[in-house]
C-alpha cells in the first residue's frame, strides 16, 4: 500500500511539475526559467525536482514526449472518425497538426542536448516511428486513387516530416518569413496533389520566383 501510494505522489509531482514548467516557459520563454523558479512553483524541493529531472533539456523532453502523446491520440481519433473523409482532406488535417506541434514546441527542443536529436535515436523514437506512419498509411491510400502519380510513400513520409523538422522549420518562419498555412499548401502540392490528381489554382512545387510560397507581410 506504502509503495503504491508513493508511485502515485510520484505521478503527482511529474503531473504538477510539468504543468508549472509549461506555463513559466510559455510566459517568461524557456531561456528565462531556471530550475529553482520551477522548483518553487511546482511546490516541490530542488532535490525532488533534480531528482527526476537532470536539467531544463530533460524536462523540455518529457514535456514534449507528453504532448506528443497528446497529438497521436488526436490524429488517430480523427482518422478513425473519418475514414470516409476524402483521403486529401486527411492528409491537409494531418500535415497541418504536424506542423502545429512542431511550431508549439521548436523553442522546447531547442533546449534538448545533441545526444537526444542524434539520427539514429530520432528516427528510431516512438515519434517518427509513430508519425511515419499515419503519414505513410494515407500516402499509400492516396497513391491507390484513379491516376495518381508514382510517388514512393515511404520516402514521401519522409519527406514531409523532414520538410517540417524543428530547425528547418523555425529558419522557414522566422527567416524567411513564410506563414505555417504556406509551408503546408507547399508540403501539400509537392507530395500529396500529385497522388490525388490534382493542384490548388496557382500552386507549384518549384523554388524560385514562381512558387507559390508567399510570404507574411
Amino acid at each position: 500500500m506504502a509503495e503504491r501510494k508513493e508511485r502515485r505522489d510520484a505521478a503527482e509531482h511529474r503531473r504538477i511539475i510539468l504543468q508549472k514548467a509549461k506555463s513559466l516557459f510559455a510566459e517568461h520563454g524557456v531561456e528565462g526559467v531556471s530550475m529553482y523558479q520551477i522548483a518553487r512553483s511546482a511546490g516541490v524541493g530542488q532535490g525532488t525536482l533534480y531528482r527526476r529531472y537532470a536539467g531544463k533539456s530533460d524536462l523540455c523532453l518529457d514535456i514534449i514526449q507528453e504532448s506528443f502523446r497528446v497529438l497521436c491520440d488526436e490524429l488517430t481519433r480523427y482518422l478513425d472518425r473519418h475514414r470516409d473523409t476524402p483521403v486529401r482532406e486527411r492528409l491537409d488535417m494531418a500535415i497541418g497538426k504536424w506542423l502545429a506541434f512542431i511550431e508549439d514546441k521548436t523553442p522546447w527542443i531547442g533546449e534538448l542536448r545533441p545526444r537526444e536529436c542524434e539520427s539514429e535515436l530520432f528516427f528510431a523514437s516512438s515519434l517518427y516511428v509513430t508519425v511515419h506512419g499515419l503519414f505513410r498509411s494515407l500516402l499509400e491510400e492516396a497513391g491507390r486513387l484513379p491516376g495518381a502519380a508514382a510517388i514512393d510513400a515511404v520516402l514521401a513520409a519522409d519527406g514531409i516530416i523532414a520538410s517540417a523538422s524543428p530547425f528547418l522549420y523555425s529558419h522557414q518562419r522566422q527567416g524567411r518569413g513564410y506563414s505555417m498555412e504556406a509551408i503546408k499548401r507547399h508540403l501539400l502540392a509537392l507530395y500529396v496533389d500529385p497522388l490525388c490528381g490534382r493542384r490548388l489554382p496557382g500552386e507549384t512545387t518549384q523554388t524560385d520566383g514562381n512558387s507559390s510560397l508567399q510570404p507574411f507581410m
